[in-house]
């Protein structure tokens, strides 16, 4: 073949590979239902409180500690407060802040489950967080605020 002949089906592919090289990015668009930053919030306590509980199955055993090591529950807790500080509503944040406290607190009430693995305070904790998880999902999908509130009020009251 000669190069005129070659010449030909290369430049194409060189024209084609300069256009796709020159042309402006596309722009990601973001989601027509994209959550709103209170769901988005739930959502990362969520991830949070189970890393947690991911590494707290494992308190007693003797490599526990490389396992809080290698678990990513402080990136985590990080993102979700993140995410928490970008919920304007303030009957929101409030409940946010609250359910990550108490997924916080699941970290010191594991310690009684390592003194005495019949104590029942961590199991009693995550149950609770549980319920009040669905406490703060509710207020954000109905817009009824202070559900989570209300039902602390009443727990220590008892």
């Amino acid at each position: 073949m000669t190069i005129a002949k070659l010449w030909t089906p290369l430049s194409a592919i060189l024209a084609i590979s300069i256009m796709a090289g020159s042309a402006p990015a596309q722009t990601s668009h973001p989601k027509a239902g994209a959550e709103p930053p209170a769901l988005v919030a739930l959502h990362a306590i969520d991830d949070y409180e189970a890393s947690l509980e991911a590494v707290l199955s494992h308190a007693g055993e003797p490599d526990f500690e490389q396992r809080v090591k290698a678990s990513n529950h402080k990136i985590k807790l990080h993102r979700a407060r993140l995410a928490r500080d970008r919920v304007s509503d303030p009957d929101l944040h409030a409940s946010l802040d609250l359910l990550l406290e108490e997924a916080s607190d699941l970290w010191l009430k594991s310690a009684w489950v390592v003194l005495d693995p019949k104590d029942k305070r961590y199991s009693d904790a995550v149950a609770e967080f549980h319920a009040d998880r669905n406490l703060v999902a509710s207020e954000i999908a109905t817009g009824k605020r202070g559900l989570l509130h209300d039902a602390v009020l009443k727990r220590y009251q008892k």
